[in-house]
This record gives C-alpha cells, structure tokens and sequence, in this order.
C-alpha cells in the first residue's frame, strides 16, 4: 500500500519540487496473479484497536507473529496496520490446511494473545477463512 501511495504521489512531487522536471512513466498495471495450491488456507482478520492501547498491541502482536511463522502449517503470517486510521489493523495469513489452523488456534502463544485482545480492541474481530482451489495464474 505504501509503494502505491509513494508511485503515486511521485508525479505530484516532482512537479512541486522541480517545475522543469517530468514526471515519471506510470507502472504498467499487474496483469496476472497466483492463487495458492488448493487446500490451503487463507485467513483475513480485521480489528480495531483502542486509540490508547495501539502501542500495547503491536508490543503484544511481535510475540504472536513470530511464534506463529515458525509453525510448521504457516506458509505466511502478515500484519497490516491502515495508513490513514491508525488503529484499523488487518492480519494476513496462509495455512497449509485446517488441520494446521486448528493447530494454531490451539497453541499457547495464541491463546495468550488472545487473552491480552480483550483489553486491546474495540468491538469484536471480523475473521474469514478462506478455501483456496488450486494453483493458476489468473489474466
């Protein structure tokens, strides 16, 4: 999201800082995409962090991260905070099957955190996990 920004404010930049300047080419758009192979699993989290609590959380989030990429189902495990409402944060994850999530959601490093959430967010957490049906490039 920040290289999209950054690409696209450049133009803006350069015309402001420089007036005799051009601004560069734009990206040519992305026209394939992979999907992961099927029966993996994909898990999208939303949560709203309290204003007062953002510091605490992301302390608490790099224990559970870290514990969680080194499981032997997690393919990727990504955090993603909004740019522009601070305490908007949105995981990230791929799992090798629901075996290997249910293996997660056991562990004590993601009991612990989820024990700490309840004094961190606001409103409860919109979770979904996703099916995946093969591995394809897509035009």
């Amino acid at each position: 999201m920040k290289r999209l920004l950054s690409l696209a404010l450049l133009p803006l930049l350069a015309a402001s800082c420089c007036p005799n300047c051009k601004p560069p080419p734009p990206a040519a758009p992305q026209t394939s995409a992979v999907i992961p192979a099927e029966g993996k699993k994909l898990i999208g989290a939303k949560l709203q962090v309290k204003a007062e609590k953002v510091d605490e959380f992301i302390a608490a989030v790099k224990t559970v991260i870290a514990a969680s990429r080194a499981e032997p189902g997690c393919t990727s495990y990504t955090l993603l905070q909004d740019p522009y409402d601070k305490t908007a944060f949105f995981f990230f994850e791929e799992w090798k099957s629901q075996q290997a999530i249910d293996e997660h959601f056991a562990t004590p490093h993601f009991k612990a955190f989820g024990a700490q959430l309840k004094d961190l967010i606001a409103g409860a957490p919109a979770i979904t996990i996703y099916n995946t049906t093969g591995e394809k490039k897509v035009e």
